[in-house]
């Protein structure tokens, strides 16, 4: 599965702050980040339907999971999932990969463009999300 971080300053002091409002604010915000991930996996897998055969056949990986922070896997164990690099990054420098497209290197087709597009609604979100959670909880729950 490719992992990509992104950097957000002060986010881990935050969650960590988060801490002392207890299990239930932790699954709220949980369910919050896993809704705003799930639109944006939405996107991607419409992107990649309409991309490429390959891309079609892989989109279906990709999925929200629930965590604290949006999170985006895809890939997996299946045969979609294993078809998801040559998918989304290319191929063609190898006999075992000349059936994908060329090699776009970490520009990707559709799952990474996507979520470079989606990048400033998935911070702005997260960010009302943080917010509202510490206004519900900070002031006692």
């Amino acid at each position: 599965m490719p992992t990509d971080r992104i950097h957000v300053e002060g986010l881990n002091e935050t969650l960590r702050a988060f801490r002392q409002y207890g299990p239930e604010a932790a699954n709220e915000l949980r369910t919050e980040a896993k809704n705003i991930a799930a639109t944006v996996a939405a996107k991607q897998q419409a992107a990649g339907r309409s991309s490429s055969r390959q891309s079609a056949m892989a989109a279906p990986t990709v999925r929200a999971r629930r965590d604290r922070v949006p999170v985006i896997v895809a890939g997996g164990r299946s045969k979609a999932g294993m078809v998801f690099f040559g998918a989304e990054f290319g191929g063609q420098r190898r006999p075992t990969t000349r059936q994908f497209r060329p090699y776009k290197g970490h520009t990707g087709y559709w799952f990474y463009p996507t979520l470079r597009a989606s990048m400033p609604a998935i911070l702005d979100a997260y960010s009302r999300a943080l917010d509202r959670a510490a206004r519900r909880w900070g002031a006692g729950g």
